[in-house]
Order: C-alpha cells, then structure tokens, then sequence
C-alpha cells in the first residue's frame, strides 16, 4: 500500500460514505461493482500490439471516435475502458464489437490486477483522465503511457500549483502528452514538466463527424411540428437555470414584432424539464414536448409557440430544425455547451462570455464573423433580432461557421502518429 493508497482511504471515512450515498455519486460507484474492483474479463491478445484507450464517460467517448475508427480500420488490437455507466452505454452504442470495462478503482492492488488482465503495449488516457496509481504502476510495469487531447484549465492549474512537486512528476511519467492547443502546453510546462515530453496537436473535438444527414431530415421534422415555410425558428441548445427565462423574455419582446417566430428549448439536464415548462408558462405561451410532437403531429396549429426537448441525443436534430441557434451554459458561468455542432450544420450561433470550455472554436468563429456573442439580456435581444431581419446574412454565417470548424481539424491523424510512434 502506497501513499495514494493511504490518502483514498483516508477519504472514504463514515464521513465520506455518507456523503456518497447522499450524492450522484451513488450511482456512478455502484455500476458493476465488480469491474471497479478489477475483475474484468477480456478476450485474449491478438497478435501485435494491444492498445488501452480510457475515456472516462460519454463526451470522452464521442470524442475518440475518429481516433478508435482508424486504429480499427487498421486491425488493432483496442480495449476501451470508461468510468460512469452513461459511458459504458455510449462505448457499446458507438463500438459494439469492441471490448470495453470500466476502470477500478485507482487503489493499486486493483491497478496491478487490471493491467496483468489487459496486458497493454500502450495506455491512452484522454483530455485530465489523471489517476495517479494507474499512471505510476504502468510506468514502473515498462508500459508507455500517452496522455491525448490533454487539458489543463486556469482553475485547475491553481490545484495542480498547490502540489507542484507531485503533479510534476505525475506529468514526466506519461511516455508523451499531446496538448489541445499552446495555451494547455504552456500551462503544463509551468509546473516544472519536461519540455520534450509535451507536444501542441490541436483538438480532436474538431474531428468528430456530426451528422449531416441530420440536414436532409430538417424539412420533413419542421412540417412534422407544423412550422411554415415563412418561420423562424430559434432553438436554445444545452440551456442552464436561468437562461431560460432569459430567451423567453428576448423571444417575447421580439414576438410582438414577428408574429412568425418559433422557440425550441433544449435544457442540458432532462430533469430540469418541470423547471423548464414552468418558466415557459409564466412566460405567458402554451409549450408542447418533442417526444408528444414526434407522436402526435403539428403544435402550431394549437396555438403552441415553444417546444421543449425531453428526450435524450435529438439535439442535433433540433439544431437542424433551427435557423438560428442559441448555446447554453454561456450566459451563466457553466464555460458554454458545445458550439461545434449548431456550427457544423452551417448554423448562425449565439452564445454568452462565459465559453472557456469551448474557447478556442469561440474565438476561431468570432474572428471569422462566423458567430456572436453576447454579453447580456440586451444583447441577446439585439443578436436574435439582427439575424431574424436578415436572413440572408444568418445564413453566410453559418456557411462561415461549418467553413472556420473544418480549419481546426487534423489533430486525430496527429494522435495516430504519436501511437504509432510509442508502439
């Protein structure tokens, strides 16, 4: 048992278990216990190479999606780990063939017992998947370890800096550590981490293949809801408390002039969804839910101006539907929702100051005048009704959007090389 090891447990006290069966936690604990104590059932190596890639839950996942296909494509040897039950889900959705587990717990007896199951050549762990035993144990087994898509954010860093010395030699243990842009490399670097082992590859999220049939699809789902021709419909995507109410209010005022336009509201977290209707309604307008309209048919002709999205993983298909889209989680300090896929489907997007998540693709379209972004109520009003007035200069600018994203692209073959040249 190691320091780690004394530190976990020192952690998991009556206190700490407590607190565990009070929280979200819970749920993430107790799926398939047994595979967070390490025993996990694999098939056997093929011959070559076996490479582990863990990506901790579903945004991770989707994430090394490009990377996965083409080091399947190549007949690699690939097991996938990942560390909450939505992950598992999207790992088998995404790669039914492909064997996948969830990692134990990072105490390392379980590490040792997990790595002697997987027999990996290489460890790739994806963007701040830093669990010091699986790291330290890996390294001292001779088992190169590649940290890919890495991120390191301001707030995190100020951690990290309160334990310089051992996040230092956390980071010197990784074989190499592929930085999503010169801001993260830097950051790494300044914790005393040796400059050879830190590379600038760009971002994979770039990479993803958001589906453009989704398109195809938007002129049927618009009658399907019963919007005309003539409308305009805003969609609030992956909204937080209380943007809500701040889009209702925006499309309220701009209502009074265009008689034509349509909300849809898509909040981030489902349940939420009682919240939602509830500010909808005092917003004064009757709301239907996707999943009702789906089965049921046209909600304009009953007088419902708002839909609210209740289902999981139709948001692209809403953002389709769109001829204007909304970002959430950017007029609140959430660090902004994903850009990259209203843009994607040539989209114009609007979004708040608060983007540090998706800082870079924010920047990269603003510079291009591909995008706007807002700094308060009174600007969103502004923003919307700039691009409802003309449609013609909302529609280059999602041409500029799909356009600025595709410049960003490249860095899943950049990670392919730097595999390859480990292995």
């Amino acid at each position: 048992m190691n320091f780690i090891d004394l530190l976990y447990l020192a952690l998991l006290t009556p206190f700490g278990f407590a607190l565990l069966i009070k929280s979200r936690l819970r749920k993430i604990f107790a799926f398939r216990i047994g595979q967070r104590l390490g025993n996990t059932t694999l098939p056997g190596k093929k011959s070559g190479k076996r490479i582990w890639i863990h990506a901790a839950s579903v945004g991770e996942v989707n994430l090394v999606k490009p990377l996965i296909s083409k080091l399947a494509g190549r007949n690699e040897d690939i097991v996938l780990s990942v560390f909450t039950d939505t992950g598992m889900q999207a790992a088998n959705k995404a790669f039914p063939h492909l064997p996948a587990f969830i990692l134990p717990l990072d105490f390392s007896f379980l590490i040792k017992r997990i790595l002697k199951t997987v027999k990996p050549d290489v460890i790739v762990l994806v963007e701040s998947e830093l669990w010091p035993n699986l790291i330290t144990e890996s390294r001292r087994q001779n088992v190169p370890i590649i940290l890919i898509n890495a991120r390191v954010t301001e707030s995190s860093l100020k951690k990290y800096r309160l334990f310089s010395g051992f996040y230092r030699q956390l980071f010197d243990k990784f074989a190499v550590i592929a930085a999503q842009n010169a801001a993260v490399a830097e950051r790494i670097l300044s914790l005393g981490v040796c400059k050879n082992k830190v590379s600038v590859t760009g971002s994979m999220k770039y990479d993803l293949d958001y589906p453009q049939a989704e398109l195809e699809n938007a002129a049927a789902l618009r009658e399907k809801f019963g919007f005309m021709p003539r409308d305009t419909v805003i969609a609030a995507g992956s909204t937080h408390e209380p943007e809500e109410e701040i889009i209702l209010r925006s499309f309220a005022k701009l209502r009074e002039k265009r008689q034509n336009l349509r909300l849809i509201i898509a909040p981030r977290h489902i349940e939420r969804l009682n919240d939602v209707r509830n500010a909808v309604s005092k917003a004064g307008y009757e709301a239907a839910l996707y999943s009702e309209a789906l089965k049921h048919g046209p909600i304009a002709q009953s007088g419902k101006t708002c839909l609210i999205v209740d289902t999981v993983g139709d948001l692209m298909k809403i953002y389709a539907v769109a001829d204007i889209v909304f970002v959430g989680g950017s007029l609140v300090s959430r660090g902004g929702q994903n850009i990259l896929e209203p843009a994607s489907l040539k989209k114009p997007v609007v979004f708040g100051n608060s983007m540090r998540n998706f800082a870079e693709p924010a920047q990269a379209l603003l510079k291009n005048n591909a995008a706007l972004q807002v700094q308060n109520e009174a600007e969103l009003h502004d923003a919307l009704e700039k691009l409802a007035s003309e449609p013609g200069a909302a529609g280059l600018m999602g041409q500029k959007a799909a356009e600025t994203i595709k410049t960003l692209q490249g860095a899943t073959k950049k990670h392919l090389n730097l595999i390859y040249d480990i292995i």
